[in-house]
């Protein structure tokens, strides 16, 4: 969409809608690509300003307008002079758990430009943002705005820039890079997983558990419930435990739901060939290393409880094995069950056994 002065994707003016789950993408105008707001206080939540184009606020421009911002994104979205992300002028928003990454001002502000603006910002992560003058993730101009539990790295030129005397920023338990003076400030690398494609915290992230819980939003930017660890994480992303590392790789074939209690078990995973058939019964956790079973898989039939059938059992030189083999058999193959499921990969049946 296209608009000759104001408002590429949205035009707000006395007004305050609530505008949510809404991609603004490739929208160009004078000011404000994405949307524009005057004298206005709109909701906006769940929403993403991607390659949003303006000579001022390239994804969002407020004038007298102090919206609520939560759960959005802005990324890539260009402002040939001032506020390549959003554009703030005598306007006080709340943004909270937001992301600005590779968003570009030609001259200040690279992603958000205060000027007379008091935003308060809460959980936010800006990555990657460029001003070719100055402030590359914010820019203040006779503004103080309150910075808490925010991540600032790798913007250029500046992560937070003040124009003069009267831009005192109030920054605390935030990551800036090359530090900033405030209360739980700290001046590390955030170890996103991949950015900024990716800004959600790895495991040895110094962000996590470094913010703080007053004035935090309960949920971050996916709803997962905040805090998850001892204190609330910095950044738009609370970590979990274990939902950054690893790669879980694709099994070919069909899948079977498996119902009950799944408990992880410890050891190594290999694969075994052949034909996998269910059987019914308990599962339970066993530790300890899981080896490869050689030789054909042939289906079971019967229940099987372990103890051999007929002479098979009494007669251990019928060439059909023991009863304790068999018992055996059963509970390792139940084992490669469990290792598999505690992988997040259902393959086919309940339990693998051999016969013998």
């Amino acid at each position: 969409n296209t608009a000759d002065t104001s408002g590429g994707g949205v035009v707000n003016s006395n007004s305050s809608p609530t505008i949510t789950n809404c991609t603004f993408h490739g929208n160009t105008a004078e000011v404000a690509g994405g949307i524009y707001n005057q004298n206005s206080s709109p909701t906006i939540t769940n929403c993403s300003f991607t390659e949003n184009t303006a000579v001022q606020g390239g994804g969002m421009f407020n004038v007298d307008s102090s919206p609520t911002v939560t759960n959005c994104s802005f990324t890539g979205n260009t402002a040939y002079a001032w506020g390549g992300g959003i554009y703030l002028f005598n306007s006080s928003p709340t943004i909270t758990n937001c992301t600005f990454h590779g968003n570009t001002a030609k001259e200040w502000g690279g992603g958000i430009y205060n000027f007379n603006s008091s935003p308060i910002m809460t959980n936010c992560s800006f990555t990657e943002n460029t001003a070719k003058e100055w402030g590359g993730g914010i820019y203040n101009d006779n503004s103080s705005p309150t910075v808490t539990n925010c991540i600032l790295w790798e913007n250029k030129t500046q992560e937070i820039f003040n124009e003069d005397e009267n831009s005192v920023p109030t920054v605390s338990y935030s990551c800036i890079q090359g530090g900033y003076e405030g209360t739980g400030n700290i001046d590390a690398d955030p170890l996103f997983v991949n950015a900024p494609a990716d800004l959600r915290l790895s495991a040895e992230s110094p962000c996590i558990d470094a913010g703080t819980s007053e004035g935090a939003p309960e949920r971050d930017m996916v709803e997962t419930l905040r805090p998850w660890g001892a204190d609330v994480d910095m950044g738009a992303y609370e970590y979990i435990p274990g939902s950054t590392e690893g790669e879980v790789e694709s099994v070919e074939g069909e899948v079977v739901l498996v119902e009950g209690e799944v408990a992880l078990v410890e050891g190594e995973v290999v694969p075994v060939e052949g034909e996998v058939v269910p059987v019914e019964g308990e599962v339970v956790p066993v530790e300890g290393e899981v080896a490869p079973v050689e030789g054909e898989v042939e289906p079971v039939e019967g229940e099987g409880d372990g103890e051999g059938d007929g002479d098979a059992a009494k007669d251990p030189g019928c060439g059909c094995g023991s009863k304790n083999l068999q018992g055996a058999t059963k509970d390792l193959l139940a084992d490669w069950l469990l290792i598999s499921l505690s992988l997040g990969v259902l393959l086919s049946g309940s339990v693998w056994r051999r016969k013998m």
